[in-house]
Protein backbone atom coordinates (compact mmCIF):
# COMPACT_ATOMS: atom_id res chain seq x y z
CA UNK A 1 0.00 0.00 0.00
CA UNK A 2 1.07 3.55 -0.70
CA UNK A 3 -0.27 4.82 2.62
CA UNK A 4 -1.32 3.59 6.01
CA UNK A 5 -4.98 4.03 5.10
CA UNK A 6 -7.26 1.82 3.04
CA UNK A 7 -10.97 1.52 2.54
CA UNK A 8 -13.56 -0.60 0.81
CA UNK A 9 -17.21 0.03 0.01
CA UNK A 10 -19.88 -2.64 0.12
CA UNK A 11 -22.85 -1.19 -1.80
CA UNK A 12 -24.88 -4.39 -1.42
CA UNK A 13 -24.97 -3.98 2.37
CA UNK A 14 -24.64 -0.18 2.32
CA UNK A 15 -21.53 -0.32 4.48
CA UNK A 16 -17.86 0.60 4.33
CA UNK A 17 -14.68 -0.60 5.97
CA UNK A 18 -11.59 1.47 6.62
CA UNK A 19 -8.27 0.90 8.31
CA UNK A 20 -5.93 3.67 9.32
CA UNK A 21 -2.83 4.22 11.33
CA UNK A 22 -2.30 7.40 13.31
CA UNK A 23 -2.80 10.25 13.08
CA UNK A 24 -6.57 10.13 12.70
CA UNK A 25 -6.95 13.33 10.72
CA UNK A 26 -8.77 14.94 7.78
CA UNK A 27 -7.34 12.34 5.40
CA UNK A 28 -9.22 9.61 7.26
CA UNK A 29 -12.42 11.66 7.09
CA UNK A 30 -11.93 12.06 3.32
CA UNK A 31 -11.25 8.32 2.94
CA UNK A 32 -14.47 7.48 4.74
CA UNK A 33 -16.38 10.01 2.64
CA UNK A 34 -14.91 8.52 -0.55
CA UNK A 35 -15.96 5.00 0.47
CA UNK A 36 -19.45 6.13 1.49
CA UNK A 37 -19.72 7.89 -1.88
CA UNK A 38 -19.08 4.52 -3.57
CA UNK A 39 -22.10 3.10 -1.75
CA UNK A 40 -24.28 6.06 -2.73
CA UNK A 41 -22.97 6.09 -6.31
CA UNK A 42 -23.54 2.41 -6.97
CA UNK A 43 -26.95 2.34 -5.33
CA UNK A 44 -28.07 5.45 -7.24
CA UNK A 45 -26.37 4.96 -10.62
CA UNK A 46 -25.45 1.29 -10.74
CA UNK A 47 -22.04 -0.19 -11.19
CA UNK A 48 -19.56 2.14 -12.91
CA UNK A 49 -18.24 0.93 -16.25
CA UNK A 50 -14.62 1.88 -15.51
CA UNK A 51 -12.36 2.38 -12.51
CA UNK A 52 -11.85 5.93 -13.80
CA UNK A 53 -15.58 6.68 -13.33
CA UNK A 54 -15.97 4.67 -10.14
CA UNK A 55 -12.97 5.97 -8.25
CA UNK A 56 -12.99 9.42 -9.78
CA UNK A 57 -16.63 10.20 -9.09
CA UNK A 58 -16.39 9.02 -5.48
CA UNK A 59 -13.74 11.71 -4.94
CA UNK A 60 -15.09 14.34 -7.36
CA UNK A 61 -18.20 14.89 -5.26
CA UNK A 62 -16.44 15.27 -1.90
CA UNK A 63 -17.53 18.64 -0.59
CA UNK A 64 -15.03 21.48 -0.27
CA UNK A 65 -17.23 22.84 2.48
CA UNK A 66 -16.50 19.99 4.85
CA UNK A 67 -13.25 18.46 3.57
CA UNK A 68 -9.74 19.58 2.79
CA UNK A 69 -9.59 17.02 -0.03
CA UNK A 70 -12.61 18.12 -2.06
CA UNK A 71 -12.59 19.15 -5.71
CA UNK A 72 -10.44 22.23 -5.04
CA UNK A 73 -7.69 19.98 -3.65
CA UNK A 74 -8.09 17.56 -6.60
CA UNK A 75 -7.86 20.43 -9.13
CA UNK A 76 -4.85 22.01 -7.40
CA UNK A 77 -3.06 18.66 -7.06
CA UNK A 78 -3.71 17.83 -10.71
CA UNK A 79 -2.57 21.30 -11.81
CA UNK A 80 0.72 20.94 -9.95
CA UNK A 81 1.28 17.41 -11.31
CA UNK A 82 -0.08 17.95 -14.83
CA UNK A 83 3.10 16.75 -16.54
CA UNK A 84 2.83 13.39 -14.73
CA UNK A 85 -0.79 12.73 -15.70
CA UNK A 86 -1.01 10.41 -18.70
CA UNK A 87 -3.59 10.85 -21.44
CA UNK A 88 -7.10 10.29 -20.14
CA UNK A 89 -7.58 7.69 -22.87
CA UNK A 90 -5.09 5.59 -20.88
CA UNK A 91 -6.80 6.25 -17.54
CA UNK A 92 -10.24 5.32 -18.88
CA UNK A 93 -8.81 1.98 -20.00
CA UNK A 94 -9.23 -0.48 -17.12
CA UNK A 95 -6.41 -2.61 -18.51
CA UNK A 96 -4.05 0.33 -17.88
CA UNK A 97 -5.56 1.87 -14.71
CA UNK A 98 -3.39 -0.11 -12.25
CA UNK A 99 -0.17 0.68 -14.15
CA UNK A 100 -0.16 4.21 -12.78
CA UNK A 101 0.43 5.75 -9.37
CA UNK A 102 -2.78 5.45 -7.34
CA UNK A 103 -2.72 9.00 -5.95
CA UNK A 104 -2.34 10.32 -9.50
CA UNK A 105 -5.15 8.20 -10.97
CA UNK A 106 -7.58 9.11 -8.19
CA UNK A 107 -6.75 12.84 -8.18
CA UNK A 108 -6.70 13.20 -11.98
CA UNK A 109 -9.95 11.30 -12.49
CA UNK A 110 -11.62 13.22 -9.65
CA UNK A 111 -10.45 16.56 -11.02
CA UNK A 112 -11.56 15.77 -14.58
CA UNK A 113 -14.97 14.46 -13.48
CA UNK A 114 -15.51 17.42 -11.12
CA UNK A 115 -14.63 19.68 -14.07
CA UNK A 116 -17.15 17.87 -16.30
CA UNK A 117 -19.82 18.23 -13.61
CA UNK A 118 -19.09 21.96 -13.29
CA UNK A 119 -19.13 22.59 -17.04
CA UNK A 120 -21.83 20.17 -18.21
CA UNK A 121 -23.88 19.18 -15.16
CA UNK A 122 -24.72 15.65 -14.03
CA UNK A 123 -27.07 14.38 -16.79
CA UNK A 124 -24.34 13.58 -19.32
CA UNK A 125 -22.07 12.05 -16.69
CA UNK A 126 -24.93 9.75 -15.64
CA UNK A 127 -25.08 8.49 -19.24
CA UNK A 128 -21.33 7.86 -19.27
CA UNK A 129 -21.24 6.16 -15.87
CA UNK A 130 -22.05 2.56 -16.96
CA UNK A 131 -19.95 2.62 -20.15
CA UNK A 132 -17.05 0.16 -20.22
CA UNK A 133 -13.49 0.91 -21.27
CA UNK A 134 -13.98 -0.60 -24.72
CA UNK A 135 -16.72 1.92 -25.54
CA UNK A 136 -15.74 4.86 -23.37
CA UNK A 137 -14.18 7.12 -25.98
CA UNK A 138 -16.92 6.56 -28.58
CA UNK A 139 -19.72 7.08 -26.05
CA UNK A 140 -17.97 10.14 -24.64
CA UNK A 141 -18.02 11.66 -28.13
CA UNK A 142 -21.72 10.82 -28.58
CA UNK A 143 -22.75 12.10 -25.15
CA UNK A 144 -20.61 15.25 -24.94
CA UNK A 145 -20.44 16.17 -28.64
CA UNK A 146 -16.65 16.36 -28.50
CA UNK A 147 -13.91 13.80 -28.17
CA UNK A 148 -12.38 12.79 -24.87
CA UNK A 149 -9.10 14.25 -26.17
CA UNK A 150 -10.80 17.63 -26.81
CA UNK A 151 -12.38 17.62 -23.35
CA UNK A 152 -9.01 16.69 -21.88
CA UNK A 153 -7.35 19.68 -23.62
CA UNK A 154 -10.04 21.97 -22.15
CA UNK A 155 -9.53 20.47 -18.68
CA UNK A 156 -5.74 20.82 -18.91
CA UNK A 157 -6.19 24.48 -19.95
CA UNK A 158 -8.41 24.90 -16.88
CA UNK A 159 -5.64 23.36 -14.74
CA UNK A 160 -3.00 25.62 -16.35
CA UNK A 161 -5.09 28.68 -15.47
CA UNK A 162 -5.11 27.53 -11.81
CA UNK A 163 -1.29 27.51 -11.77
CA UNK A 164 -1.09 31.20 -12.70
Amino acid sequence: MESERAGKAYPETESVRATAGPPLDDNLFSLLSHEVNHVIEQNALGRPGTAFLGEGLASAVISDRFHLRGKTFQHDWSASHDAEIPALSNLTDDDQWDRFNQQMTYAASASFLAYLLEVNGPAKLKQLHPVTSAHCQDRFQQIYGRSLAEAEREWRAFLAARRR
